[in-house]
């Protein structure tokens, strides 16, 4: 069948007009399109009504969508979920982010979300979102979900900035609690002291190179990317400290140059072992002040190719293969809380946490086992207290009740000030 001859007239609607199609048997047709004009000035079809009544309506919820920032465009449909994380990930937001966040973004949305990749962004609701989520509770840690839904979250935004959706979707999917943070190994002396012994050497000229290296992970709690990141120039053996200024990673087989996790990893590590920065005084010594502490000249040495030669070896020779290289981190940090007497400031610092807070979620179990012995403590303090006091005399001056010490010396000087202010 013929498809007629069609003429528009604008009619008294902003937005609306009439468009008549006339067939070759002499029928009409009448419709009324309504368009819009979006955020940035293009004209965007909204629908073609029977009467005018229905495009006067959609016409002012359209201008109200648009004013309102919440307008989509009927060709968002045709928009797939991975074109928008595409466009997400090339956006300038994401490239400003660091390598290693990048990719692991793209690592999220390529094997995590590879159900929603197909599918139109505009037919995503919360069932469908929630459901993926949901599905990924069952067979991951809630951690790795929680990252996933970061990605959800970042992704969807960016479809409603750029109209394709009117809401995110992922908003109203709650991330799972964790059910803790603290580290799953914690190391004891014994285990490191065996760690440090075995380490193998390493190949000529420096054949002290992993020994040091695991030995300074130990003694500063830096993290891999940090040591491998260390120059020459950044290593003070005479003061016994480093600072951390730098990191390298291996990102997709291609080492990576960058600065630490945080501005607060930016830090100096003090107080260094006597022993160990003499041995590492002559492990740099001819190298340029450039060159990597562990690597080869201006070369980072590959974090993986450590851990796949060296460290695992290790640890599967030691009976111990759930072992980190990152626990050496977690056994300075407990090990610090405990020396330092619950210092969770000097800690955080030495760490590098942008709060105390961090430390003290992550290690704060270390603090709860030392105060299960407070109340043995306590008492051996009385105990020691009963045998001064039967082999002493009472002070002739004072009485040896409560009178003396810096709480009473305290209680005395609030009683003297009220008294004067009651003269006053």
């Amino acid at each position: 069948m013929a498809r007629g001859k069609v003429v528009k007239e604008g009619t008294e609607i902003p937005g609306v007009r009439k468009a008549t199609r006339t067939y070759p048997d002499g029928r009409q047709v009448v419709k009324y399109e309504v368009q819009v004009k979006d955020a940035l000035g293009k004209l965007r079809h909204v629908g073609s009504f029977e009467t005018k009544d229905a495009a006067r309506r959609a016409s002012v919820t359209a201008r109200a969508d648009v004013q309102a920032g919440t307008y989509v465009a009927k060709s968002a449909g045709a928009v797939r979920f991975a074109d928008v994380a595409e466009d997400w990930l090339a956006s300038p937001h994401v490239r400003g982010l660091k390598p290693s966040t990048r990719h692991s973004y793209r690592v999220i949305y390529l094997k995590h979300c590879a159900p929603l990749h197909r599918v139109q962004v505009g037919r995503l609701g919360y069932a469908e979102v929630s459901r993926l989520v949901g599905e990924l509770m069952a067979t991951h840690a809630p951690s790795t979900v929680r990252h996933v839904v970061h990605v959800l979250r970042c992704v969807l935004d960016h479809a409603v900035r750029s109209g394709y959706l009117r809401a995110n979707p992922a908003r109203e999917v709650a991330k799972p609690k964790l059910t803790s943070r603290r580290a799953d190994i914690v190391l004891q002396p014994p285990d490191v002291e065996w760690i440090v012994t075995a380490v193998p050497d390493a190949p000529e000229p420096r054949p002290d190179r992993w020994r040091l290296l695991v030995e300074l992970a130990v003694e500063s709690g830096c993290r891999a990317g940090e040591l491998a990141g260390l120059r020459v120039r950044r290593l003070d053996t005479t003061g016994r400290l480093l600072s951390v200024e730098e990191t390298s990673q291996e990102i997709s087989g291609k080492l990576t140059l960058g600065t630490p996790k945080s501005k607060a990893g930016v830090r100096v590590v003090d107080d260094l072992s006597p022993d160990l920065c003499r041995r590492l005084a002559a492990h740099v010594e001819g190298m340029d002040p450039d060159d990597f502490v562990f690597g080869v000249g201006a070369t980072p040495y590959r974090q993986n190719d450590f851990n796949e030669r060296v460290w695992r070896p290790l640890m599967r020779t030691l009976g111990m293969p759930g072992v980190r290289f990152h626990d050496l981190r977690h056994y300075h940090a407990s090990a610090m809380l405990l020396v330092t007497k619950g210092d969770v400031q000097y800690v955080s610092k030495r760490l590098g946490h942008s709060r105390p807070s961090i430390t003290l979620d992550v290690y704060g179990h270390v603090l709860d086992h030392a105060r299960r012995d407070v109340s043995a403590a306590f008492a051996a303090l009385r105990a020691e207290a009963r045998q001064q006091a039967a082999t002493a005399e009472p002070s002739p001056v004072q009485p040896a009740a409560s009178t003396t010490g810096p709480i009473a010396g305290a209680v005395v000087d609030l009683a003297a000030e009220r008294r004067r202010r009651r003269a006053g």
